[in-house]
């Protein structure tokens, strides 16, 4: 009886203590959720407007907080500039302002008592869903040098001593970026960005930093781009990733189009100018160093990759030249770069190339393309200290001419020289002569019936004004066909045997009129080195093939007789 009664006792006791355990907590939970949180929250909105220092105010509709969970859930933040900080940024003080609306901001796993106990930010994840950010540029500014000595009062509020965030993404971000002299006219614009960021840290050391933090792996999609000075095209890309451990940067997808037609391009344009359509798969920056970015030294990349471009360009020379303006070539282009940079290598690989241009009285273009080429330049630079250890950039191209034979090209450009000058040579594997009817038949009446052209290789030299050197071309039995002017369908007989009488039908080693091609050309300074090259080879071809039409004849008699002068 006794032991009944102990053991019903024991069982009240326990009943008790049990009963005061869930009270306790209940009033620990009522605490924490009624008092607590709501103290929070409170803090949390004054300590992130409590520092006058800073440039910007930050306010939110509601701010949901779940000190168990360690989550936040804060919606419609807005971040927008002091009116004191519009000073500064008209007077160039500082560079540049940002604003920012989204509707939801989560946070996931915020570590409250670590927080508490060591003033360290720890959150798992953020999560920013639709999100507008406006940055406000003044590119005249000269703001002061950053002395931030490991302070973040600046930045973030004093009561943090650092933050880490373990994974960091923005869903559905809009971009504009905007002049401050002209802020209803957006400059750059971005839609539809999407950012994930992971490992994410800043503390005293980061912030220091040109980059104030640091990260592991960023990835960036964006579904449309717009630079607002290209009127023609729209420019897009799929992807943007930036890769930490071996500092690269990746555009996937990247994309010129044009906005109009051909014809309408043309109903647009004063003057006959390149239409381009370009897509890339896929375009990889190597050896990028953020601090070079911002510092004052010279920008050095490793390496540029770019993965089968397919290139398309059109001219329609019906319209008139545009008024004469100075084109520079390679060397002068490097030293209009109004900042020091350096590129190891730059590669294009696996490419298509196609160029077509509309003559007068042609009823369709000439095209010259090319269904596989490769590009690959060294020494890319208009540093000085880097030009005086290596003067030379080197550039070779390789390439299915017509998409049939090898072409093989190296250019050698010597940067120390102050007159552009350049090397070219070159050769052509054989093909037969009718493959070039693409280009030639949208150029002029004519069509190639035969010929076979054996060997081509050119040298030569040139600078800002001339170009010199020599062409060798071994082919047999060319032969035209002229077409009636008025009617391209219709072959005319005597034409196109007066032709086949004009032109040099056979050029071979060994026959008495073999002969090698003179190159020389007076380069039209208002077109670009694409042009300078082709006229180069073309008064080499046409020495040969048409010499009744050589421009070069006067000259070669001239030099002629000045060597007779010497001897």
């Amino acid at each position: 009886m006794a032991r009944k009664k102990k053991k019903s006792k024991v069982r009240k006791r326990v009943k008790t203590f049990l009963i005061v355990i869930f009270a306790t907590g209940l009033l620990a939970f009522a605490g924490l959720k009624f008092i607590l949180e709501p103290y929070i929250k409170n803090k949390i909105r004054v300590e992130l407007n409590k520092n006058p220092k800073r440039l910007y105010e930050i306010i939110f509709d509601d701010i949901d907080l779940n000190v168990f969970t360690g989550s936040v859930k804060i919606d419609n933040l807005t971040i927008t500039p002091r009116d004191t900080a519009k000073v500064p940024l008209e007077n160039g003080a500082i560079s540049g302002l940002i604003s920012a609306q989204t509707e939801l901001l989560q946070v996931k796993e915020f570590k409250i008592v670590e927080f508490l106990k060591t003033k360290r930010l720890i959150m798992d994840r953020i999560k920013v869903e639709n999100i507008v950010i406006n940055y406000l540029s003044n590119p005249e500014a000269n703001p002061p040098e950053k002395n931030m000595s490991g302070n973040l009062e600046q930045v973030i509020p004093d009561k943090i001593n650092s933050i880490d965030v373990n994974y960091f993404e923005i869903l559905t971000a809009g971009f504009t970026y905007t002049l401050v002299n002209k802020p209803e006219e957006p400059l750059f614009i971005i839609d539809s960005l999407s950012v994930a960021v992971e490992n994410i840290r800043v503390d005293s050391a980061t912030i220091q930093q040109t980059v104030p933090l640091t990260f592991t792996h960023i990835d960036m999609n964006s579904s449309y781009i717009n630079y607002a000075p290209l009127k023609f095209y729209t420019l897009s890309t799929s992807g943007i990733q930036f890769n930490v451990q071996d500092s690269s940067l990746t555009i996937a997808q990247f994309k010129l189009i044009p906005k109009f037609s051909k014809k309408e391009f043309n109903r647009q344009i004063q003057y006959n100018t390149d239409l381009f359509s370009i897509s890339v798969d896929s375009i990889v920056l190597k050896g990028i160093n953020a601090n070079e970015l911002a510092a004052e030294n010279a920008i050095h990349l490793n390496c540029i990759d770019i993965e089968k471009p397919d290139v398309e360009i059109y001219r329609d020379k019906r319209l008139p030249d545009a008024p004469f303006k100075h084109k520079v070539l390679i060397t002068g282009g490097l030293n209009k770069v109004n900042r020091n940079f350096v590129i190891d290598t730059v590669k294009i690989i696996n490419g298509k190339l196609e160029y077509g241009e509309m003559s007068e009285g042609a009823d369709k273009a000439g095209n010259v393309f090319f269904n596989l080429f490769n590009i690959t330049a060294y020494n890319i630079t208009n540093d000085s200290v880097t030009i005086e250890n290596k003067s030379n950039l080197e550039m070779d191209f390789t390439g299915k001419l017509m998409g049939q034979s090898d072409l093989n090209v190296h250019l050698v450009f010597f940067l120390e020289r102050n007159d552009e000058y350049f090397t070219a040579s070159g050769t052509l594997a054989p093909i037969a002569a009718a493959e070039f009817n693409p280009m030639v038949e949208g150029l002029m009446p004519v069509t190639i019936t035969s010929g076979n052209v054996k060997q081509a290789k050119f040298d030569f030299s040139a600078t800002d004004d001339v170009s010199d050197g020599e062409l060798t071309l071994i082919y047999e039995n060319l032969k035209v066909d002229v077409s009636k002017l008025n009617d391209t369908d219709k072959k005319s007989g005597g034409l196109s045997a007066g032709a086949n009488l004009l032109i040099n039908g056979n050029n071979l080693p060994g026959d008495n009129k073999y002969t090698k091609g003179r190159i020389h050309f007076d380069r039209r300074k208002d077109k670009f080195i694409i042009n300078y090259l082709w006229n180069s080879v073309k008064t080499g071809i046409i020495s040969i093939v048409a010499p009744v039409a050589n421009k070069n004849k006067k000259l070669e008699r001239q030099e002629k007789k000045d060597q007779k002068h010497k001897d």
